[in-house]
């Protein structure tokens, strides 16, 4: 009956006074007593003198004893499950802008809770945006496309209708839910896309480029068919590869292929 009666007592106090208020004994606030632990039950603590309370008494006991160290370890574990079901646990969101060339079909990974922009070349004007699947956002403005997936959403694609004022053009971006790898450091997405026209140079000037920047020693990395390396220019990745087979330039012996996208 007394702990009834301070429990009562409890219930009375202003909520200034209740942050001091002592629990009452039988409870720390350690964890060392399951009594006192937090469960899937509310209450907790179903002893017979608690659960004869009132459930507002209930709540306010429940409250004054909780242990602060098993609230904010339940609160990690609930936004690392969040984290997992959504696939951004262990994510790593660049905070850069992606470079792309622009083309006509183009992968574009989102995550579900964060919104993408897609800048497309500022000579050209987004007329329309149709996805094949229904998104929570799918917003233009100008050359400016802004994608947000739904809470469900696994994959789809979206038709882009742009015009530079001459000529129309259709760009398909297909979307897929960005799902990272277990234990992979390596877990890397942007949410800045931006396009840029494809700089014109030749694929032997752009060689030139490649081993006037590292030198001609730098001939010996490509020892086998297939082995490239990646050049920027003019925000632009551009790849030497090493083709035997469709290698349309002969460099020191070795033919190679220039392309914009591996």
């Amino acid at each position: 009956m007394k702990k009834i009666y301070k429990a009562l007592i409890i219930a009375m106090l202003p909520m200034s006074l209740m942050a001091e208020f002592k629990a009452p004994p039988g409870y720390n606030n350690s964890g060392s007593n399951k009594s006192n632990r937090i469960s899937t039950k509310y209450p907790a603590d179903s002893s017979p003198e608690i659960s004869r309370m009132p459930p507002k008494l209930q709540q306010n006991h429940f409250e004054i004893n909780i242990d602060q160290d098993e609230v904010e370890t339940i609160q990690k574990r609930a936004i690392r499950f969040k984290k997992l079901i959504d696939g951004t646990y262990d994510v790593n969101i660049m905070q850069d802008i992606d470079y792309r060339p622009f083309r006509a079909i183009d992968n574009i990974f989102l995550l579900t809770n964060y919104q993408t922009t897609i800048v497309f070349p500022a000579n050209y004007r987004i007329q329309k945006s149709t996805a094949s699947v229904e998104l929570q956002e799918n917003t233009i403005s100008q050359n400016i496309l802004i994608l947000k997936p739904k809470k469900d959403f696994t994959e789809g694609n979206v038709i882009v209708s742009l015009t530079d004022g001459k000529k129309n053009t259709v760009v398909e971006l297909i979307l897929r839910k960005f799902i990272p790898k277990a234990s992979d450091f390596k877990n890397i997405i942007h949410t800045f896309i931006k396009y840029v026209e494809v700089p014109k140079i030749s694929d032997y000037r752009m060689l030139k480029i490649y081993f006037k920047m590292y030198g001609n020693k730098r001939i010996s990395y490509f020892n086998r068919d297939g082995k490239f390396d990646i050049i920027e220019y003019k925000k632009i990745p551009f790849y030497i590869i090493r083709d035997d087979r469709f290698g349309r330039i002969e460099y020191k012996g070795v033919n190679f292929r220039i392309a914009n996208r591996r």
